[in-house]
Formats: C-alpha cells, sequence, structure tokens
C-alpha cells in the first residue's frame, strides 16, 4: 500500500511516557513507518502550556506533543494544527475518550476516514465519568470503524452505539522478548542468589492491576516458599502508593521478599523476565496487558486472571487452564503453587508452547498488518465512500 499523504495518530500517550499505552503506541507507529508516513499527535494535560517542535522519532514519524492546562483549549489547539499540516488520509484516535471527539470532528470536517481505538479504560470507566461520556458516545456514533484490543471492549463499543467494530489485538516483539540464559549480574545486584521462586509482575503495580490480589498471594506463597521474592518490575503507582504501604504493614513477612524495580526501559525488561520462574497478573479489569504476551513471548509461566483481553490471549493455550478468577489471591497462590510443583521440565515444556502460540497469533507484524488493511479498507473501501456521503457538504 502507498500512502502519500500521511495518517494522523491522536493519543494521550506516547514515549517516553510511562506506560502500556505508550509503550504499545510506540511500537506500533515505529513499525507503521516502514509502510506509510505517520504522524503522532499526542495531546496531554499539564500545568503550562507548550507545542513541542516536530521531532523526527524514527523513519518517518513524527511526533508533536501539546500540552496544557484545559481540556477544550488543548483540542482546540490540536484542531488547528491538523488544518495546518493536512492534508492527512486518514485519522487514528486512540484512547476515544481523550482523542474520539476530536478525530472524528476532523475528519468529518475535512472529509476523510477515521479509525478508534479502544484500549481498556477509555470504555470501561471513562464512559461514566461526565468530563467524557458525552464525547465518548459522540465519537462512537461518527467514526467508520471501531477497533478494541479486546473482544470485551467490542462489544461494549456495539452497546454504546458503535458504527462497526472489529477485534484488533495488541502484538509482541518475539524478537527482542524471547527465552534465554538469566544475567547472572542481576541477580547479584538483587541478591537474588538463593530465592525460589522468584515472581514477576511487570508494569506500574496499581489497584486495577490486582495490588490486593498480588500481595496477598505472596504472602501465601510465602508460608510454603519463604526463600521466595516477587520482582514489580515497573514500580508502584503513585497514586496507590499508599494503598501498597498499608498492605506491606498488614501483612506480616512480605516487605522483605518484595522488591520495586523502577520503571525498565523495553531492552532491559526482556532481561528482567529470564530471571523469574512465574510471571503475576491478577488484574480485576484489564485491556490486552503487554506484560502477558511479553512473559509468553519469554517462555515464562503465566498465572493471570480471566478478563478482558487476557481472556482473548489465553484461551486455546496451554496456559487456558491456569486463568484464574480477578482479585483472588487464594486462586493465584493455590495455581502457582500447582505449577510449581511440576517438574522443572515440565514448566518448561509449557513455556515453549506458550511462546509457539503467541508468536503465530500475537506477533507485532501480525498487528501491523492487520491496521494497514484496515487503513487500506477504510481509504479505498466502500463501506467509507457510502459513510462519508452524507456528511458532505
Amino acid at each position: 500500500m502507498s500512502l502519500v499523504s500521511p495518517v494522523a495518530i491522536l493519543t494521550p500517550a506516547y514515549p517516553p511516557d510511562r506506560g502500556g499505552l505508550g509503550l504499545a503506541l510506540g511500537r506500533l507507529a515505529r513499525r507503521l513507518s516502514v509502510r506509510v508516513p505517520v504522524e503522532v499527535i499526542v495531546i496531554q494535560r499539564s500545568r503550562s502550556a507548550s507545542l513541542c517542535a516536530d521531532r523526527q522519532d524514527d523513519v518517518n514519524v513524527i511526533v508533536i506533543r501539546i500540552t496544557g492546562p484545559r481540556w477544550d483549549a488543548l483540542q482546540q489547539r490540536a484542531f488547528r494544527l491538523l488544518s495546518e499540516r493536512g492534508p492527512y488520509r486518514l485519522v487514528h484516535g486512540v484512547y476515544p475518550s481523550r482523542t474520539g471527539f476530536l478525530a472524528t470532528l476532523a475528519a468529518r470536517y475535512f472529509s476523510i476516514p477515521v479509525l478508534l481505538a479502544a484500549r481498556g479504560n477509555d470504555l470501561e470507566k471513562d464512559i461514566f465519568r461526565d468530563p467524557w461520556q458525552s464525547g465518548v458516545l459522540h465519537a462512537l456514533r461518527q467514526a467508520d470503524l471501531t477497533v478494541g484490543v479486546s473482544r470485551d471492549l467490542c462489544r461494549i463499543a456495539q452497546a454504546l452505539g458503535a458504527r462497526a467494530t472489529r477485534w484488533l489485538p495488541n502484538g509482541v516483539d518475539c524478537q527482542h522478548f524471547q527465552p534465554g540464559a538469566a544475567d547472572a549480574s542481576l541477580y547479584e545486584k538483587w541478591s537474588l542468589q538463593d530465592a525460589f521462586p522468584l515472581i514477576g509482575f511487570s508494569g506500574e503495580a496499581r489497584r486495577k492491576k490486582g495490588l490486593d490480589a498480588l500481595l496477598r498471594a505472596f504472602g501465601l506463597l510465602r508460608l510454603r516458599y519463604p526463600q521466595a521474592r516477587l520482582l514489580l518490575l515497573g514500580g508502584v503507582r503513585e497514586d496507590d502508593r499508599e494503598e501498597y504501604e498499608h498492605l506491606l504493614d498488614s501483612l506480616p513477612g512480605i516487605r522483605a521478599g518484595i522488591m520495586a524495580i523502577d520503571w525498565l526501559s523495553q531492552e532491559d525488561l526482556a532481561s528482567y523476565y529470564r530471571l523469574l520462574d512465574l510471571v503475576w497478573h491478577p488484574s480485576s479489569h484489564d485491556g490486552m496487558p503487554n506484560a502477558v504476551l511479553e512473559a509468553l513471548a519469554c517462555g515464562i509461566p503465566v498465572v493471570a486472571a480471566r478478563v478482558g483481553g487476557i481472556v482473548d490471549v489465553l484461551e486455546g493455550s496451554v496456559w487456558e487452564p491456569w486463568m484464574i478468577p480477578p482479585s483472588s489471591p487464594l486462586d493465584l497462590a493455590e495455581s502457582s503453587l500447582k505449577l510449581l510443583a511440576l517438574p522443572r521440565e515440565e514448566r518448561a515444556r509449557l513455556g515453549a508452547a506458550g511462546r509457539l502460540y503467541v508468536g503465530r497469533h500475537f506477533s507485532a507484524g501480525g498487528e501491523v498488518d492487520a491496521y494497514l488493511a484496515v487503513y487500506e479498507q477504510l481509504t479505498t473501501g466502500d463501506e467509507y465512500t457510502r459513510s462519508s456521503s452524507s456528511t458532505s457538504p
């Protein structure tokens, strides 16, 4: 596919911003840019207003960051920017509660297609919040297509009146995240030489991700394995630190076994996965967490909650029987104990099968191909021609 005009991607987060949304979009934009020109417009609230100078993030990715204290002023500024920098071939709004209204307004005003990409909280929580509700409803009903990283998000979008939906999951770079020998220097750095098992959670630990279940299950596991260690690869989100400290104080004996390791680069993260015996992801709700895909790609056993996009990833794989109910520390601990009781060779076999499965069904290349196919459909297909005819002056 050859696009002369760029695709405009609107988003509330992009690297170096922390969090799964920024990481996933950074990966996608860089890979898309090999095939199509991409402009990423990052719209964020902050105390002071600014518009960063254009910077070439990668081969064909131009990133423009707009910040300011008022959401209405931010959207007006972004709309003017789209007008000045266009024409665009298509507008791609990521996280509809923050970008959907602007994306659909711009697309209809300039008579170009619009794609929305739902990620999780944008439809699971923001739809119930006054500042975002009306904008989300308008955007879903105006967009030519809404894609969701989980099938559940697609069902929510349909219930809210989306014109068309499609499941389009995250992908994972299986070349970067792959099995390998553990880095001995990391054992020494964190004094892990005598630790077993090493449990990992990747991402900022917080309530949504099952912080309570995570710590309570670790306390139960330590009754059987007093040398167990829990590595929080990404630390604890600041808004949830008070709850985290309260749990540490109320659960005797776990503080010494937990290591909160601040945000890691993607380059370093794969090395930490290779240290682990298990990865936990006991979310109460979730879109499609990068951590589950990354751990599977590294061949690490995963015990995760049966919610959102986790179900889409693990159903049909060898790890389906190991899914647990959300927010259940007892189930998390019991499943982990059963896994740890298996011979090491059996855990390795399951890990290899998980890597093969995720490589076949959730590769980064497959994600890019799916988005390019959507772009092609929206910019050349009859479906868009029909929908745009009613909005033309």
